[in-house]
């Protein structure tokens, strides 16, 4: 009597945990499927659109828009480039003027 209510609370158990998975994996199974879907109707309607006038030139431009924009951080580059070369040279010019002195005031001792 003990081992058949053993037997039964453990086959319960192992159903209840074999359940679980498979809704788990039932789950995963219908994510991909939805998301294989979602894909499927993107891409029918890139395809539809692909050869509208609209796109064609959309296409064209959009790596004009990427050179352009490259453009404008080179300028910027060479502005920040314009401003530290102007800053050492005047650290250097500073630097001269200390040696200068600290040679002058060497020589005088």
């Amino acid at each position: 009597m003990r081992d058949e209510r053993l037997s039964r609370i453990l086959t319960r158990m192992q159903a209840q945990a074999r359940g679980q998975l498979m809704r788990i994996e039932f789950k995963k199974i219908v994510e991909r499927r939805d998301a294989l879907l979602v894909i499927q109707w993107n891409i029918r309607a890139f395809m539809g659109v692909k050869n509208w006038p609209w796109m064609k030139l959309y296409f064209k431009i959009k790596p004009l828009l990427k050179s352009a924009e490259t453009e404008k951080e080179m300028a910027t580059m060479k502005e920040e480039f314009g401003r530290v070369k102007e800053t050492l040279e005047k650290s250097e010019a500073r630097r001269k003027e200390l040696e200068e002195k600290m040679v002058s005031l060497l020589q005088e001792k």
